[in-house]
This record gives C-alpha cells, structure tokens and sequence, in this order.
C-alpha cells in the first residue's frame, strides 16, 4: 500500500468515528428529553390526583381548570381554594408517588394568599 491509500483510510475512520459519537450523542440527548418529559408527565399527574383528593375529602365542589401549574424543571405551583391539612397533604403526596414510581426527595410548602405567608413546609426523603 502506497501512503496516498493509507491516509485515505485514516481519513475515512476518523470520520466514521466522528460520525458515530455524533449519533450516540444524539441519541443519548434524545433519551435523556424522553426521560424528562416521563417524570415531569407523571409529577404532573400525581398532583393532579393530589388535588382531586384533597377537594374530595374536604367536600369542595368547586372544579379548578388546570390547578397545577409548572414554573421551572422540577418546580411546581398547585392552587387550592381551601383549607389544607398539612400531614394529610404529605401522606397524599407519599402515596401517589409511590404509585407512580416517583422516587425523589422532594419538598412542598402550604402558602396562604390572605396572609401573604407560608404556613408550612417540609422536606420528605
């Protein structure tokens, strides 16, 4: 083999291994979005149950559109025109979580609009 042929085959593996990590990592980003988009769906949904439950038990009639609302990654708001017993709260929280195969530490505050306070808040692990 002559050097022309030898930097044409370096040149060609080279480029297939470019080629290569390129789809992996797109494909690895691809799964990780996929992943996240899961775990934000099924958060969604846990304190959405959360809610129902908690209008349910306290016999609130009202029907809230869209109570929860996502501000940033893994930073959600859920509005209540209630009263919210706080260790009732973290038992709902715990159990729908543990149904939807949440495991996360997580962390939720009570927070009171007339008062402009918060009234509560924990760490769960």
């Amino acid at each position: 083999m002559n050097r022309k042929t030898i930097r044409i085959i370096i040149f060609l593996a080279v480029f297939s291994l470019i080629g290569i990590i390129a789809t992996q990592m797109f494909w690895v980003k691809n799964a990780y979005n996929l992943q996240e988009k899961q775990f934000n769906d099924r958060v969604h949904v846990a304190l959405t149950n959360v809610t129902h439950d908690l209008l349910d038990i306290n016999k609130d009639e009202s029907t809230l559109i869209n109570p929860v609302k996502r501000i940033s990654s893994n930073y959600y708001t859920v509005m209540i025109n209630d009263t919210v017993n706080p260790y009732l709260l973290e038992t709902l929280l715990r159990n729908e979580f543990v149904q939807r195969n949440i495991n996360i530490d997580f962390e939720y505050v009570i927070y009171d609009c007339f008062t402009d306070s918060i009234v509560f808040g924990d760490y769960i692990s």
